[in-house]
């Protein structure tokens, strides 16, 4: 009602300058009366301005007697835009409220948004850092159980070697005592207890090779071989380990690939499959023993390190009882066997598997209950020319003396190794210089005293016996060298494949036939 004053007054003051239009100034109260207060106050104001128009401006305008339209017309055309513009005016309000509206209800749904990502997020995290919390229990618990394993198996290792030497130390000891009493006594004869011992000794040797090639540091003397002639060799052998009641067949193949293997070992490990094929076949059957190569380019089940690369497989397969899954998984453990007590150490598969990895290859069973075992040997291929296959069994001869008296400098800081090792080069003929390290070894090598070789340890506190080779070679490169060692040539790097004879690898332990062909070979080699 006010703003339709407002717009009388107005209209009112301007007089004639608008004559003929007497509800221009209204229009301008109802749009600002539907904007501000809505439409129905907007109605309300047109309503009142035609009210306040019809009896101020129109009826007085016509008893003036000017021509001008009709006054319910003016008045009605009036009503219509004002009623328009209201409408108009409403809908943009109702238009931007409701833009207004939609953006605040925009904005609350981001804030929601971002607060249910946040809480997820924070969820996921928690869950994340659970799992990861999970995980490193799970890798803690698993070290726990391999630190078990293998504590257990060090466990099962050293009982098996403490028993196994215990049984062979009661034959040394017991037959080297019956040799003392029988000589206080006077009576000479004792060769058959020196025999025993001497077979318990061979025997602890043959325990710590088999403890070497588990670990794969088992001495070595590979030579470019041809497999099938080997297996050949062998044969006659592996007919009389069997017996009558296993038969033999050898399926060959004749263009079988040279392989760089020590022949000897493999020979004991053929040998040794084929004592466990004939025990797991107790009423008898055959043994099936097959060669062939295979291209790198065709690897499908072979082991890993020779995926891409040519290699021999050896199989051996028997048709005995086979083995479950669970003793295949154990097969390779040192001292694991399915044997009864007393007819197996569990050392043969645990051996060849150290063998054939020390040899670049690899073995694998495929074997189940009641249909029999396959032992598959993988060994890579070699391209250098054959050489004639070594045999590890030799015909026993006398052992080589000195000539000419030479003189030996033994290196050894075990003193009971270096006077055992002494007293037989002595009683060889040769004369022998002791040193219990490298360093009295250079002093007596700079003194005027003529050393023919040197019969070093390789392992030694202070100085090794490969750096006192260095030393001494560079002042004396002629000298030669005779280095002895429980473990593998690797221990001084190449010398021993290097092609020079001046250098050899004697392993302990050792017998006085093998020290001398050693020493020997060394002083009778061409300088």
């Amino acid at each position: 009602m006010a703003l339709a004053l407002v717009g009388l007054l107005v209209r009112l003051a301007l007089g004639p300058t608008f004559l003929g239009f007497p509800f221009i100034t209204f229009t301008p109260a109802v749009l600002a009366a539907g904007y501000v207060a809505g439409a129905r106050a907007g109605l309300a104001c047109a309503a009142a301005s035609a009210a306040l128009a019809w009896f101020f401006l129109v009826v007085p305008f016509e008893k003036s007697g000017v021509t001008s339209p009709h006054g319910l017309i003016a008045i009605g055309v009036f009503l219509t835009n004002a009623v328009l513009i209201v409408l108009v005016v409403s809908g943009m309000n109702r238009a931007y409220a409701r833009a207004v509206f939609i953006e605040e209800e925009r904005a609350r749904s981001n804030v929601q948004l971002e607060q249910r990502v946040a809480e997820r997020t924070h969820q996921l995290s928690e869950a994340n850092q659970a799992r990861l919390a999970e995980a490193d229990a799970r890798r803690e618990a698993e070290a726990r159980a391999a630190q078990a394993d293998r504590l257990d198996a060090i466990g099962r290792l050293t009982g098996g070697v403490a028993h196994d030497f215990n049984n062979m130390l009661a034959v040394i000891i017991g037959n080297l005592e019956l040799a003392e009493a029988k000589l206080n006594r006077g009576d000479v004869d004792v060769i058959r207890h020196i025999d025993g011992a001497m077979d318990g000794a061979r025997r602890s040797a043959t325990l710590t090779r088999r403890l070497l090639a588990f670990a794969r540091l088992q001495p070595l003397d590979p030579v470019v071989t041809q497999i099938n002639e080997l297996i050949k060799g062998i044969e006659e052998l592996l007919i009389r380990t069997l017996g009558e009641r296993v038969s033999i067949e050898c399926e060959l193949d004749p263009d079988l690939w040279h392989v760089n293997v020590d022949p000897g070992q493999l020979e004991g490990a053929l040998v040794n499959l084929a004592v466990n094929a004939r025990d797991a076949m107790p009423d008898g059957g055959s043994l099936h023993i097959r060669t062939r190569n295979v291209s790198g380019s065709h690897v499908t089940d072979g082991p890993p390190d020779l995926v891409g690369h040519d290699h021999i497989v050896i199989e051996v397969t028997d048709t005995g009882t086979g083995m479950s899954e669970e003793v295949q998984a154990r097969a390779f453990e040192p001292f694991f066997t399915t044997k009864e007590p007393g007819r197996g150490t569990g050392l043969g598969l645990s051996q060849l598997y150290g063998f054939m990895r020390q040899s670049g290859g690899g073995v694998k069973i495929r074997s189940s209950l009641g249909s029999g075992t396959t032992i598959a040997l993988y060994l890579p291929r070699c391209e250098a020319p054959l050489a004639a296959v070594q045999r590890m069994v030799t015909a026993r001869t006398t052992a080589p003396r000195a000539v000419g008296g030479e003189t030996i400098l033994v290196v050894e800081d075990e003193d009971r190794v270096r006077k055992a090792t002494s007293e037989t080069l002595q009683e060889l003929g040769y004369r022998v210089l002791e040193a219990s390290d490298g360093t009295q070894a250079l002093e007596l090598l700079s003194g005027s005293v003529t050393v023919d070789l040197v019969l070093s340890d390789i392992v030694m506190p202070g100085m090794s016996g490969s750096e006192l080779a260095d030393v001494v070679r560079r002042q004396r490169p002629e000298m030669r060298f005779l280095f002895m060692s429980g473990y593998s040539a690797d221990q001084f790097g190449e010398r021993s494949h290097g092609g020079d004879d001046r250098i050899d690898l004697l392993t302990k332990p050792f017998t006085r036939d093998r020290l001398a062909r050693h020493v020997r070979k060394l002083l009778d080699s061409s300088t």
